[in-house]
Formats: C-alpha cells, sequence, structure tokens
C-alpha cells in the first residue's frame, strides 16, 4: 500500500508570558520548531498547540503582526503573546476584543462553586447545573456577549466565542482568585447582592410579606429590622446574616475584595 504523502510544514513558534503553561510539558521553553497543515491559517495553527484563541492578544508572523487568517508558509516564525502582555501595544495590532464592561459571565457544567463565588462578588453569571452542552455555550456567550469559563480547551476554539479563560486551576477558590485578577473584578465587586443559586438580585422586602419565612432563631436575633434580611426578585429565596458569613468574609479578604456595609448576609 502506497504511504500518504505527508502535507505538514514546519513551523517555529514563539509563545510569550503565561501561554506557555498552556503548551505541552516539552514545549515550555516557549520557543520550538512544529509541523502544522500547509497553509494552515494562524488561528487553525496555534490552536492546534493547545493555545485557544481567546487568551492570545496579538500574534505576529515573521515579526509583522496580522490577523487569525493569515495563511502560514514553511519556516515561518509564528510569535503569539497573551492578552495581560499588550498594555503598550498599538490597538490595531491586536486580536482579540475589549472584554466586557462590565464583566458578564458564563460557566460550563463543572463550575457550580465558581459561579456561587463570582455571584457571592455581585457578578452577573449564568451556570445550569444541566450540561447544555457545548454547542448552546458557545453560541449563547456569543450572543449575549459573555466570557466563557471552562476547564474545557477545546470548547473555548469553537469560532463563535469572543471571550474566555481556560482555568488553571480545578480548585474553585483559586479559580476565583485567578478571574478576579484576570478581568480585575476588585474594581466593580458588589458582595452580597445577587442570589448564589439563581443570579437574581438581592432586594430589601417588607418584614409583614417575609415575617413567616423568617425562622424563630434568625428573628429573634435580627427581629424587624428590614436592612437585615433580603429577598431575590428571581426565584424568592431568603437571606439573612447566618452561620457561614464571617466564611464568606474571610474568602472576600483573601481576595482582596472590600466587604460592604451590608456585606453581612448569607
Amino acid at each position: 500500500m502506497a504511504r500518504t504523502k505527508d502535507n505538514g510544514v514546519p513551523v517555529v513558534f514563539r509563545f510569550h508570558g503565561c501561554l506557555v503553561e498552556l503548551l505541552d510539558r516539552s514545549r515550555r521553553q516557549g520557543e520550538y520548531s512544529a509541523s502544522v497543515s500547509l497553509r494552515s491559517s494562524v488561528k487553525d495553527a496555534v490552536e492546534s498547540q493547545g493555545v485557544p484563541h481567546v487568551e492570545v492578544g496579538m500574534v505576529a508572523v515573521n515579526g509583522v503582526p496580522c490577523g487569525w487568517d493569515r495563511l502560514l508558509e514553511r519556516n515561518e516564525q509564528v510569535d503569539v503573546w497573551e492578552i495581560a502582555d499588550l498594555s503598550t501595544m498599538p490597538e490595531g495590532w491586536r486580536v482579540d476584543e475589549a472584554d466586557p464592561d462590565p464583566p458578564r459571565f458564563l460557566l460550563d457544567v463543572h463550575l457550580g462553586r465558581l459561579a456561587a463565588y463570582l455571584r457571592l462578588l455581585g457578578y452577573d453569571t449564568v451556570y445550569d447545573a444541566a450540561d447544555p452542552g457545548d454547542e448552546s455555550l458557545a453560541q449563547r456567550a456569543h450572543a449575549e456577549g459573555r466570557i466563557l469559563l471552562t476547564c474545557d480547551r477545546g470548547l473555548l476554539m469553537r469560532n463563535p466565542i469572543r471571550h474566555g479563560r481556560l482555568l488553571r486551576s480545578r480548585n474553585s477558590v483559586e479559580q476565583t482568585r485567578e478571574i478576579i485578577q484576570r478581568y480585575r473584578l476588585q474594581e466593580g465587586a458588589a458582595p452580597f447582592t445577587r442570589c448564589l443559586r439563581c443570579n437574581g438580585l438581592l432586594v430589601e422586602a417588607a418584614i409583614a410579606k417575609i415575617r413567616d419565612r423568617i425562622p424563630e432563631r434568625v428573628f429573634r436575633r435580627h427581629g424587624l429590622d428590614a436592612s437585615r434580611y433580603r429577598i431575590c426578585d428571581q426565584c424568592g429565596r431568603l437571606y439573612w446574616e447566618g452561620s457561614h458569613t464571617q466564611r464568606m468574609r474571610k474568602l472576600l479578604a483573601d481576595w482582596g475584595i472590600a466587604d460592604q456595609e451590608r456585606g453581612d448576609i448569607t
């Protein structure tokens, strides 16, 4: 049987900054040669190395900045920079899009605890425990302009996705710290203003309307002070200061998030 002709061509890759940690261990020196399909686009070539396009802020071929559709030839050199590297780069050289302002998130099915933590910080965070599937997640992220957070790098390589982050940690507390730092969430955090269960906003409620839902032990502590209670404007869940308050305050402090005057309800 005749051997199929190999159409691969060698390309030199140089990944910069934290993008190096997304590469195979054998390539984490950042610069190496690899074979890609003949006339591959820059996007396809970069993603073939395991780096989703949403993690990239700028690319250059042979020292010349270019877009994702640029086709590669034999022995060309591809430099790839992370978004964080680009504060001094001319805007026209960048291949990423500006992050949504304020940040709005969409999380895949494995990130329920992270979703609760981002809601604790007050950020609009969509999460569905019933897996909607990769295609649905990609389309929703695009349609609603949300930042897609996942541990699945293949999901982030889907074309419709414009904003996303491949989580480096599997620990939800560290994941939250990572997202706070990447998207500078300290600046707009509003702790204890969203429902941890459904993402709705927490609002004050008239005591007369919620009195029969307040446990007696809680009522003995907070009485008729309406400022001590919140109710979700979507699912109706009732919140008050409870046993988890101090733990949540400690998490906020560890993440560098300032507590608010009303940041004592859980």
